[in-house]
Order: structure tokens, then sequence, then C-alpha cells
């Protein structure tokens, strides 16, 4: 028979538990060759897993895909967003989108590779900002961190089989909003002037990107460079390279807008004014779910750092813990998103490695092993999660590939491909109806989410009109683009009989239905739309 455990016996095979634990945690993963390159080569795959899904096997928000794709398409015939054509956006998807469009010979897979080229640069981006900012462990998981959730193929917070190229820029802004905070809560070490103007520089480039991705994430970041002063020592080189990195990004956009954002700042004004936040119930559940136990995580590090006599830390780690809880609450409630709070992994990561890279004082070891363990769910779950979104990716597309209704008429389409079988035969039964009656110069433009006929059938954008529309999303009754706008350069106007987003079933007709009637004659109709033509 064994011998039973004595306390002192079992309390010593526990302390051996944690002490294992922050010994993993310890590891100087990246000074082997051979494991720096298997993670990078590891990473390296996850963005080539993702520029083979390409567009094929959506399952969830496939009127999504138009919206880029459309946009896109302007870009190709030399079309600004907001000076030729109404957005809620800035150019940024649609550049990126283009070029991805380019690298593939025209076929929209690119949108696949865009997404992937993308994520390689915040991966690059985020190789270098960790560099004598973490220890190699949590460098190599923020690392893995950023590059997965700038590249995973699903809507944060849904069923991650739902893959989707619907929402990516959330998941572009969510990256650089990390980067943000361990530039602005971490400072390289050592430090030196060089250091700092480029670590400005990132978090000042990031900003001005921002103003051309999502006016929210903008927004916030003026409160959270703020917030995080106090983390570190401020010097002068590092604010200059806010200021020159904020140059270095907007001077671009500006030149390519023709050097005014007027009309950026027009159409923001009419989303603003229109865009109504509506609590749902996944509010609430975000706060059971990852702000609640991440207040307590922050609480607990900030108490044990305090206790063991650390108090610049502790600081340090209740910012950083503060930062992640804001900037998650906030950007939850400006984007279409579920409970899902990627920044969770982010503010764990840094957080541990502050709690872990202190002298360690044997009399909170079990402390620090429960916060480590703890830290790593917020980190290893979210990881995992977009693991698995890439294989589903790669599930679906091959399930759509023996699926013929998964499929679009136009062969312009091919490398597109959606699960969403109504919603395919909806933009097929479209395609059908204007081949039989579009004639040589004739521009679309759709009433519904998103227009799919311009690109899938090669037809020039008409200037004015739109990417996407949602109501009292980017229009409402009091806001909108005019009639004359949205409408009234295009030849031809399709009409579903059935909208595919159920806010514009009667916001439509009702706002730009009289347009409509007034300057446009019905000359065609199919199962699912009707056709107007304007009369000359």
């Amino acid at each position: 028979m064994q011998p039973a455990l004595t306390t002192s016996s079992k309390s010593d095979w526990l302390d051996a538990i944690v002490a294992r634990i922050l010994y993993c945690w310890d590891l100087p993963l990246l000074q082997n060759k051979l494991i720096g390159l298997a993670l990078a080569a590891f990473l390296a795959a996850c963005c080539l897993v993702r520029a083979y899904i390409g567009m094929d096997g959506i399952l969830a928000y496939s009127h999504d895909a138009f919206v880029f794709l459309e946009g896109a398409w302007r870009i190709f015939h030399g079309q600004h967003s907001n000076v030729d054509f109404y957005s809620d956006h800035g150019p940024f998807m649609y550049l990126e989108t283009s070029f991805g469009i380019w690298l593939a010979h025209g076929s929209p897979a690119g949108f696949g590779y865009a997404q992937a080229l993308v994520a390689s640069v915040l991966g690059l981006w985020a190789l270098f900002l960790t560099s004598h900012r973490l220890s190699a462990v949590p460098r190599a998981l923020f690392c893995i961190a950023i590059v997965l959730l700038a590249v995973s193929p699903y809507t944060l917070g849904e069923p991650i089989v739902r893959t989707t190229s619907a929402m990516v820029y959330n998941r572009f802004g969510y990256c650089m909003v990390a980067l943000a905070i361990l530039e602005a809560a971490l400072q390289r070490e050592p430090s030196s002037p060089l250091s700092e103007l480029a670590g400005g520089v990132s978090t000042g480039f990031i900003t001005a990107v921002f103003l051309f991705l999502k006016i929210s994430y903008f927004l916030w970041m003026g409160p959270l460079v703020l917030l995080l002063i106090p983390c570190r020592p401020q010097t002068l080189r590092r604010w200059i390279g806010l200021a020159c990195g904020f140059v270095a990004g907007f001077l671009p956009f500006l030149v390519y807008d023709h050097g005014t954002l007027l009309p950026m700042i027009n159409d923001l004004r009419i989303v603003g004014a229109a865009k109504h936040i509506q609590w749902r119930w996944y509010v609430v559940e975000a706060g059971y779910y990852s702000i609640g136990p991440m207040v307590i995580f922050v609480m607990l590090a900030g108490a044990l750092l305090w206790k063991e006599g650390s108090y610049r830390t502790a600081r340090q780690a209740a910012l950083i813990g503060a930062a992640t809880i804001l900037s998650s609450s906030f950007l939850l409630l400006t984007n279409f998103q579920h409970n899902q709070l990627p920044l969770d992994a982010v503010g764990a990561i840094l957080i541990l490695y502050l709690v872990n890279s202190r002298p360690r004082q044997s009399a909170y070891l079990w402390i620090r092993g429960i916060l480590t363990l703890w830290g790593a769910l917020f980190i290893l779950i979210p990881i995992s999660a977009d693991c698995a979104g890439l294989v589903a990716g790669v599930k679906n597309k091959v399930k759509a590939a023996h699926e013929p209704r998964a499929h679009f008429h136009s062969a312009r389409l091919a490398g597109f491909s959606s699960l969403e079988l109504d919603y395919v035969r909806i933009v097929n039964d479209g395609i059908d109806l204007l081949e039989q009656y579009r004639q040589p110069g004739d521009t679309v433009m759709s009433m519904d989410f998103s227009n799919p006929f311009s690109f899938a059938l090669g037809m020039p954008p008409a200037r004015g009109g739109t990417t996407g529309l949602q109501f009292n999303t980017n229009f409402s009754d009091a806001h909108h683009p005019a009639p004359e706008w949205l409408i009234g350069h295009a030849t031809l106007v399709m009409v579903p009989r059935v909208y595919t987003d159920g806010s514009l079933q009667e916001s439509m007709p009702r706002i730009y239905g009289p347009y409509l009637n007034a300057h446009y004659q019905l000359v065609g109709q199919s199962r699912e739309w009707k056709l107007y033509r304007r009369q000359t």
C-alpha cells in the first residue's frame, strides 16, 4: 500500500505544480532558433490558410462581402470613397480589398489575400513592438493572438462555423488598439531616444489610420492614450513620434481624397446622426462572461503586486486592466458584435507579464499560480477559437465546392461561393434579370443592403450611390443621402421584393420610393427583383 500523503507532502506537491506552471511562463522560447522558426512558420501558415479560403464557403452575412467588392470595383474605376459615393467608412477597407483583388487577377478571392496580408503586417508590427518589452513566452503569445485575431474568418462572438467576410475592419481595429495599449503601457527596456520615437510613431500612425478605417476606433484613441500616460515615463521623443506618426498615416489618405476631408466629414455627420446605439442582450452577457471576470482578475493582480511592495507595477496593471475593459466596453457598443471581447487576451498577457516578471515571494506563490492559470483562460480560449475558425473556413470551402447551389451565375464571381443558398438564389435571379435588359454603358444601383451586380457583371459603377445600406445605422428618416445622389446617377435600379436586411423593408420604399417612381420606369420583373430604368 502507498503511504498516505501528509499535509506537508500535499503542500509540497501542489507547490511543485505551481512552480512548474511559472517555470513554463519563464521559458526562453524565442532564444531557440528552431522554436522561433516554428512559431514564424505557424503564423505564416495561418495567413496562407486564410488566403486559401478566400471568399469560398461563406456561411453568414454573405451580402456584406459585396460591400467590399463594390467599393474595390469603384476604386478600380478611379472613384474615391465619400467623394464619389456615400460611405459610412473611410477608404482603408476598399483600398486593401482592391489590392487583394489585383493580386488575385480580378478574382473576389483576393479579399482573403488582402486579409491575410494585413494580418501578416500586424504580426510583424507586434513582433517589433514586443521586442525588449515582453519576455519570450508573453511575446510569443501576444504575436499569436494578434495574427489569429486579424485573420480568422468568423464574426466575433458568433459560432466559429459561421464563416464570413463581414466586419473584418473590427478585427483589424482591435489588433491595432492592442498594439497601442502595449506601446503606451510598457516602455522598451533598455530605452533609447530612437525606441521612444519609434514607439510614438507606431501609436500616432494607428490613430491616423483609424480615422480612415472606422470612426469609433479613432474617437477612442485620445482617451486611451491619456488614460495610459501614468503607466510609464513620458519623453518628448515619444510625443514627437506620436505627432510624426499621425502625420505619416494621415497625409497619404488626405492626398488620396484630393486634399480635403469635407466629403468624409459630411458622410460621417449623416452616419452619426442616423446611427442608433441599440442595447442588446449580448452587452449584458459580455458583462458576466468577460468584463466581470476580467475586473476580478485585474483586482487580484493589483492586490498581489501591492502586497509585494511593487506599487508602480500595481498601478501599471490596474491601468492596463482599465484600458482593456473600457476599450472593450466602448467598442462593443459601437460594433455589431456579440459578447466575445478579444482585448481580454491582450490585457491578460500584459498583466501576467507584470505579475511574473518581478521577484516572487514564496508566501504568495499560490496566488501567483492561480492568477497565471486564470489569465491563461483569457489567452488560450480566444486563440483556440480563432484557430478553429480557420479550420471551419477550410471545411466550408470544401463543402461549397461540392454544392452547385452555392455558386453564382457570373463567371466574374468564381472564387466566391456561399452556403447561404437562399441569398445565392436571390443574387442569381437578379443577375439573370439584368442580363435580359441591360444595354452597353448601363450602370446599376441596388436598393438592397449591398449591390452585387456591378462587380458581378463588370458594369461600370455610377457616380453617387453607396456600398451598403442599413436603416438606423448609416441612414434614417431624418438623416440620409439625397435621392438624387443615392439613385439618380444610375441608369438602372434593382429593387428587391424582400430585402436581405429587414431594416430596409419599409424604410427604403418610404424614403426613396417617391423619387424612384417619379424618375424611373419599371421595365422588368423576376421572382426576386423589380428592375427600373431612368426615364429620358
